[in-house]
């Protein structure tokens, strides 16, 4: 074990690089993420465990496509017509295009990434709601929308409450919520090798070692699933399994 916990302090080799992904996934994929993370904080359903780049839907540019690239260049575009008028507008919609850009493709980080990371660039989304639903409530010029912006937003709070508390068992430990992941994405090598370490801290080493088996048979080159992979053959006492692991990922951390 002790083999496998020095080879993972040197380094680690993702599943894919970006560069063999096609163009069009690394031009086009932006407008896509920017498009679904909005959607997700004006109606964050099913406040998924998942990764993001398991949502992107195909590597062309098809009609679904098309409408995240409009729809993003719509409101890029208006933001900077009003830019004097309403400059918050142009400021909070250039603060989220720029904060969520690293999660898009275009980037050697990667693509997508969990929930977690769109918490922070929606943060200016939130504010500017806060805004508006104030001008809403104290200003007599907008007296008739009131009673609509209360109720939407006291509608749209219970539909949050209800799906979190529906939610909450997922996020109640490592192996709920994997197995929740694996059973929307049962390719995935993270998902399959995380649900292996879930089983894995359990002492369910007959289970881990078939989701450990399952990640790297998905993705040959994925350094963290051949780490767990060996670690889990080792404390189930299959050393020359574990060794030929070691051997393995210690040859693609070289590459």
């Amino acid at each position: 074990m002790l083999i496998f916990v020095g080879i993972a302090l040197k380094g680690s080799i993702p599943s894919a690089g970006l560069e063999k992904f096609p163009w069009t996934i690394r031009v086009v994929g932006p407008f896509y993420y920017w498009s679904m993370y909005l959607l997700k904080w004006l109606f964050p359903w099913p406040l998924s465990p998942l990764y993001g780049r398991v949502f992107f839907p195909t590597s062309k540019i098809d009609f679904v496509m098309i409408l995240h690239i409009l729809t993003i260049l719509t409101i890029t575009l208006y933001s900077i017509y009003v830019i004097r008028k309403r400059p918050y507008i142009f400021t909070v919609w250039i603060s989220y295009l720029i904060m969520i850009f690293p999660f898009t493709g275009s980037l050697q980080t990667g693509f997508g990434g969990a929930d977690r990371y769109t918490l922070i660039p929606t943060i200016p989304f939130s504010l500017f709601l806060g805004g508006v639903i104030a001008t809403l409530l104290m200003n007599d010029r907008f007296k008739k929308w009131r009673f609509a912006g209360v109720g939407g937003t006291t509608l749209f709070l219970t539909l949050l409450l209800i799906r979190t508390t529906d939610q909450l068992p997922v996020w109640m430990n490592s192996e709920n919520l994997w197995e929740e992941a694996v059973h929307y994405a049962p390719f995935e090598p993270i998902q399959l090798n995380n649900y292996g370490s879930a089983f894995n801290e359990k002492k369910q080493y007959f289970q881990a070692r078939i989701f450990a088996r399952e990640a790297i048979l998905h993705a040959p080159r994925y350094a963290d699933g051949w780490l767990n992979y060996g670690v889990i053959d080792s404390v189930c006492g299959y050393p020359e399994d574990a060794k030929k692991s070691s051997k393995l990922l210690y040859i693609m951390i070289q590459l």
